[in-house]
Order: C-alpha cells, then structure tokens, then sequence
C-alpha cells in the first residue's frame, strides 16, 4: 500500500458535478452549529472546559412548485477536504480524492409543503457526516427530513461553520470503555437534536423552514458502525424516537449491554455476522439482521459512488475493492435507500411486508435473522 501511495499520492482529478438525487423532491440543505449549555463536553481537554457543540447538516425536501434557487455547493469544505485528503492517503487512495466535488441543491428559505418523516443520522467512529451526503440528499429526495450529525473528538477532524475545528482523540480501535461513553455522548447529541426540533432545547433556535418541515410524531434513527450503535441507544433511551437501523456496526452503550425492545435493523457486510449474534440476541422489540454480499464495512460511506462518478486511475482497482467491496455504488445507494425507507414504515406505520420483501427485490441481500 505504501509504494502506491508514495508513486500515486497527488493523482490529479477532474471537478465534477454529482448526478441529481433519484426522488421526486428537490433537496434545500443547511449547516447548524449548535451548543448543548445543559451539558459539559466530557472530551474537552482539562485546561480549556466547554459546553457540548456539534455542527449537523439537514436536508429538507423541496416540492415542485415550491420557490427554491439552484445552487451547487462543495462536498466537503476547504480544511474539512484537506484533512480527508490526508485521510485518504492513509488509505492508500490519492490526496486529491475530495477535491473540487459539487453537489447540487434547491436553497429555499420556506419550509416544505407538507410536514416530513425526520431520519438523524450518525457516521461512524473517526468518521465525518460529510463522507454520506450522497445518501442523506438522496433520502431526503424521496421525502424524509434528514439531520446528519457531526460529534466533536471522536470524529478525525470536525470543521465548524466559522472556520475552527476538532481533531479527533477517540483511537480508531477504542476500548470498550472509550466506545461505551462515545455512543452515550453521540446518542445525547441525537436526543438534543430532538430537543431543538421541539424548541425544548434552551438557547437553541433552528430556522423555522427546517422546524416547521419535520413531523415530531414521526423521528427514526440510522448510522454506519458507530453510528448505528448510536440509533440504538438514542431510540432505547429516549422514545420519541421511533427505533434505530444499524448500518454495519455492533451496540455499545446500554443497549449493548442490556439490549432494547425498541425495533433495530441491522444491515451489514457479511464478515460481521458472527460478531452481530450475540447482540441482536438482546433486542426484543421487531428486529431483522441481515448482511450485503459484495460489501466490506467502508461500503457505507460514499466511497464507491463518488469513484463510479469521477473514476480514479486503473491502478486504485484492487485497492477499491480491497477497500470499499465490489458491489457498484450507485446499487449499493438504491439497497441502503430500500432498506432505509423499510425500516421508516415499520417503525411508523407498523408495516413490515416492506422489509420483508426486499430479499426478493435485491438477491444481495442475506438474511440471518428474522423477528418482525
């Protein structure tokens, strides 16, 4: 890895405009940076205490009809890019994977036509909200409000609307411990998230064309690893939100310890399986594990999708696949999105012929376990 990383390392690529999302809706999209003042930041350093602030991109549909202007913004910000850039050499891909990738949005200053489903969203450990903007916007095209949620500290670098930043602190390979308190602090995040929607979080005021877009009554939770350990605990713990789907990871936190009968999806890579059973034993509540043939636990993030868009060199082929599997991103988005959107009708609207019936519509799709 390091030999191709030394010979390929600043492999220049072209500026490129992602495709459009593949629902009916155009998509307005915003950054939020926002402080907890109810809670200290447990991971601030000693000599510098602060209050608990994340920053969280929404996605809100956009009607046809509706008053919006066309606008195409970088899929990463400068520092936030750098940093990946840094990243993704580490991983043996070029420096320049992030660089000048736009996507394309509809801003409107109104909130949407109708009150949507809210789907939060939470990345993986060390991870960025930013490296599964393809999925949130295509989500939110098919009509769900989506919060994507940066956590400072166990993120590897944490860009703020106003310039400054966190670099992560959290090892990749974290104690139980360490992942313990990271998915309670992530899941309280989320929690403030719904607090903010409500106008119950204090000094917290969200814009009113996001506020007056979600339905409260309908609030779900999905993540990649972490993340998904992090929908498990914030549905366990707070039941305003509906239940939580897992995108390849394992429970952690008090969920991971004691299970939930909140509802729980686990969708995965199929190493995994065997590290799932013992958790998914826990949870009592309807409940599905299955696993995704031709994927590897980097599939989640846009990895595959942006390199189908702006294919890198011949020579990153086997390194791809090594890295991100070999099923094609734009069918790896159309089965998250499947399974997403599935799991959104169990939970809130107590249907589960949806979830049921996607073995048959995708043949990747294994299922372990079926509890619904």
């Amino acid at each position: 890895m390091r030999s191709l990383l030394l010979t390929l390392f600043a492999v220049p690529l072209h500026a490129v405009l992602l495709p459009g999302p593949p629902g009916p809706y155009s998509v307005s999209y915003q950054v939020h940076d926002l402080t907890d003042t109810s809670r200290d930041d447990p991971f601030a350093p000693s000599d510098k205490p602060h209050k608990r602030r994340i920053v969280a991109s929404s996605f809100v549909p956009v009607s046809k009809g509706q008053e919006c202007h066309s606008t195409e913004l970088p899929y990463m910000p400068p520092n936030t890019t750098a940093a990946w850039g840094q990243y993704a050499a580490s991983l043996g891909l070029p420096s320049t994977a992030f660089e000048d990738i736009q996507v394309g949005y509809c801003q409107s200053s109104k909130p949407a036509c109708k009150r949507h489903p809210v789907a939060i969203f939470s990345p993986g450990l060390t991870g960025s909200r930013l490296v599964y903007t393809v999925q949130a916007r295509a989500l939110a095209s098919l009509g769900y409000v989506v919060i994507s949620i940066d956590h400072p500290y166990d993120g590897y670098f944490v860009e703020f609307p106003d310039g400054t930043s966190v670099q992560g602190t959290i090892p990749f390979s974290p104690t139980d411990a360490e992942a313990n308190l990271a998915t309670e602090v992530r899941a309280a995040d989320e929690i403030f998230i719904v607090n903010a929607l409500h106008g119950s979080a204090p000094g917290v005021s969200l814009p009113t064309e996001l506020t007056k877009s979600v339905d409260l009554n309908k609030i779900f939770a999905y993540g990649h690893s972490m993340g998904g350990a992090t929908a498990a605990e914030a549905s366990l713990l707070d039941q305003r939100v509906r239940g939580g789907l897992d995108f390849d990871g394992r429970p952690y936190g008090k969920s991971g310890s004691n299970g939930s009968d909140r509802p729980f999806v686990i969708v995965g890579s199929p190493p995994n399986d065997a590290l799932w059973a013992p958790y998914y034993e826990k949870f009592t509540g309807p409940k599905m594990q299955v696993s995704l043939e031709g994927t590897t636990h980097l599939s989640f993030f846009d990895l595959r999708y942006l390199f189908s868009v702006r294919p890198l060199p011949a020579e990153y082929d086997e390194m791809l696949k090594q890295l991100g599997g070999t099923m094609e991103g734009a069918r790896l988005q159309e089965i998250a999105l499947g399974f997403i959107q599935a799991f959104a009708e169990l939970v809130l609207h107590n249907k589960t012929e949806p979830l049921r019936s996607l073995k048959k519509t995708f043949p990747e799709v294994l299922v372990a376990e079926e509890d619904l």
